[in-house]
């Protein structure tokens, strides 16, 4: 248990590491920050412009929303296959990724259709804007 908990802390603190030192690298020019007076540029930059139709936007942060489920899905996909690797021949083990591979492919298989669905009602309803 010491042991899964010490790799679970590696992790973390890899993922942490990892997303501030993007943070520094994209750091943006304080000219173009909201409170630094040039935000229509901002807004456009992030895809989200003041003027826009908030059915758009709801359909932006929905595709957002269903990314970030997918990149979480593939995430535990990979934990999975990796629980099977380290698993040394151990029956339990394996079983074990087995599940967690089986409901992580499952979750994946809802979140593709879903965005899918999403997609399409959409552009349906998008297109009478």
């Amino acid at each position: 248990m010491k042991r899964i908990i010490k790799n679970l802390f590696i992790i973390i603190c890899f993922i942490v590491v990892a997303l501030t030192a993007v943070n520094f690298v994209l750091a943006a020019d304080p000219d173009t920050l909201l409170f630094g007076g040039l935000q229509n540029e901002t807004g456009n930059a992030i895809g989200l412009p003041g003027g826009q139709d908030p059915r758009v936007m709801a359909a932006n942060i929905i595709r957002v929303a269903l990314g970030f489920l997918g990149l979480v899905a593939v995430g535990i996909v990979i934990y999975a296959g990796w629980l099977w690797m380290t698993a040394a021949g151990n029956e339990q083990k394996i079983e074990k990724a087995k599940k967690v591979l089986l409901g992580a492919l499952i979750g994946l298989l809802l979140i593709i259709a879903s965005f899918g669905i999403v997609t399409y009602i959409l552009g349906k309803i998008l297109q009478t804007v």
